[in-house]
């Protein structure tokens, strides 16, 4: 295996961007059949915590009863994955965030002071093993810029960026990508755009959709077709996990189907777009 490390996120905060890496690590998983790994690197740690109630909606209930054992800090700290990599379900493992993480950029200015390559290397090393166990990385980082994003992009082969149809979150997609290309320059390493996901469009807007028809003209193939519509099952997840509520006959639950049939529309995207990257 070499995992696809994709690194799902935007300068601003409420795009969409943890709640994306959920689903994204969940259908990869559960439906892909795909060994998968969330690194949960932001300092509020939601993903974290929505994925332990997803582990306990299907019958793992270790983390809710006793917390996470290990958290990406302690890797980062210590130097070590040691017993931080948690199984949550088949072909899925969390490394949990931590509030410690907020620490992070004066820990690495203390260890490597004046050496941002040295940090960002730091980062990498102690995580690349994971990416020979995996076929595919998602990492959930904090809505700014600072030594934890820079480092997942140090560390990452590829960034979902998130795009709300809101003038605000359009530039601010803009913005990470100029960033992106400018990081990648300047410290000689590759990252592509695997897509820009459009998060949470409500068509009755007609500003939204004009935001939507901008992003399109602005960001081309890069924009994503599939559009995630608000949908009050997927707000749902963030209190309870992600379910799989079924009918009498088996099947499930529209409210549910729908939510994941579109993250797993969005992941084959995604897909189509690395392998755009690998055939060049």
């Amino acid at each position: 295996m070499n995992a696809n490390s994709i690194v799902v996120g935007n300068f601003k905060g409420g795009t969409g961007k943890s709640t994306s890496t959920q689903m994204l690590g969940f259908v990869n998983a559960f439906y892909k059949k795909r060994k998968t790994l969330l690194i949960d690197l932001d300092p509020q740690a939601n993903a974290s915590e929505v994925m332990s109630f997803t582990a306990d909606n299907l019958g793992n209930h270790f983390y809710q009863e006793n917390g996470f054992p290990k958290t990406i800090w302690n890797v980062l700290y210590d130097g070590s994955l040691d017993g931080a990599v948690l199984p949550l379900i088949e072909n899925l493992d969390l490394i949990a965030g931590n509030i410690a993480m907020s620490d992070y950029s004066d820990f690495m200015s203390a260890k490597f002071p004046n050496d941002k390559l040295a940090q960002f290397e730091y980062f990498a090393n102690i995580l690349a093993p994971l990416k020979e166990e995996y076929d595919e990385i998602f990492i959930d980082v904090p809505p700014s810029l600072g030594t934890i994003v820079q480092s997942a992009m140090y560390f990452a082969e590829y960034v979902a960026i998130m795009l709300q149809t809101q003038p605000k979150s359009i530039r601010g997609a803009a913005d990470y990508i100029d960033y992106m290309e400018f990081f990648t320059e300047r410290y000689n390493t590759q990252l592509g755009i695997a897509g820009i996901i459009p998060f949470m469009l409500d068509t009755k807007t007609s500003t939204e959709s004009y935001m939507y028809n901008e992003a399109k003209k602005l960001y081309g193939d890069n924009l994503i077709n599939t559009i995630v519509f608000r949908s009050a099952r997927l707000i749902r997840y963030d209190e309870t996990g992600i379910t799989l509520e079924t009918k009498k006959n088996g099947e499930l639950k529209k409210v549910d189907a729908n939510p994941q049939n579109t993250f797993i529309s969005i992941l084959d995207e995604l897909n189509e777009h690395i392998s755009w990257f690998e055939e060049e």
